[in-house]
């Protein structure tokens, strides 16, 4: 019976000291690279995010500086329809006029109002030429946009239908601006010029 012996050659070992000098120092600095480029892409992920979500914050706080007294206004004139209507409930000859107001008032949307934001939709179509994924959908409202507007444009067929609905279109700031002199005519000729703050 013979033996065989394995020579070190025969074996193929993944020891640290088989390596070369040349060999450790080539993957350290392959392992320092990789470092360094991920720290980086890294980094360079954060400043984005930070320099996004900053931007989204100047946006949403001019939006909401302007949206929030239009809101409030457009509330403050359905309010006091509704409270005119309630007490002239006996007084016919003023009841008419305070109807179509508060039902005028009630067709008002936002995006009737609202003006549009050119800068923001001309910066959504460069995205939209780069080819982004999402662009279209914040285009159109968000998420909800499309079934906002499918609603909307139900309601509007459907005022039409009434006989009530009037051909002018949506109404228009203008429109909002002499319902609010008309209420407040409305108002006065109650005797409550005084008792109604409409700013």
């Amino acid at each position: 019976m013979a033996y065989q012996f394995t020579t070190t050659a025969d074996i193929d070992s993944e020891s640290p000291w088989d390596e070369s000098p040349s060999d450790s120092k080539h993957n350290e600095d392959a392992q320092w690279t990789r470092l360094e480029n991920e720290f980086t892409t890294a980094g360079y992920r954060e400043g984005i995010t930070a320099g996004k979500e900053a931007a989204l914050q100047q946006g949403f706080d001019a939006g909401f500086a302007h949206i929030v007294p239009l809101g409030r206004s457009i509330g403050m004139l359905r309010g006091l329809s509704s409270a005119l209507l309630a007490f002239l409930a006996d007084q016919p000859e003023l009841l008419d006029e305070a109807k179509a107001i508060s039902t005028q008032l009630a067709r008002i949307r936002f995006s009737d109002v609202n003006p549009r934001d050119e800068e923001a939709e001309q910066h959504a179509l460069e995205h939209l030429a780069d080819g982004e994924d999402g662009v279209e959908t914040e285009m159109q409202g968000g998420e909800g946009g499309a079934e906002r507007r499918g609603m909307e444009a139900l309601e509007d067929m459907m005022a039409g239908m009434g006989g009530g609905g009037d051909s002018a279109g949506r109404p228009t700031v203008e429109d909002v601006a002499r319902l609010r002199e008309r209420l407040e005519r409305l108002a006065r000729g109650m005797g409550l010029d005084g008792a109604v703050d409409m700013s």
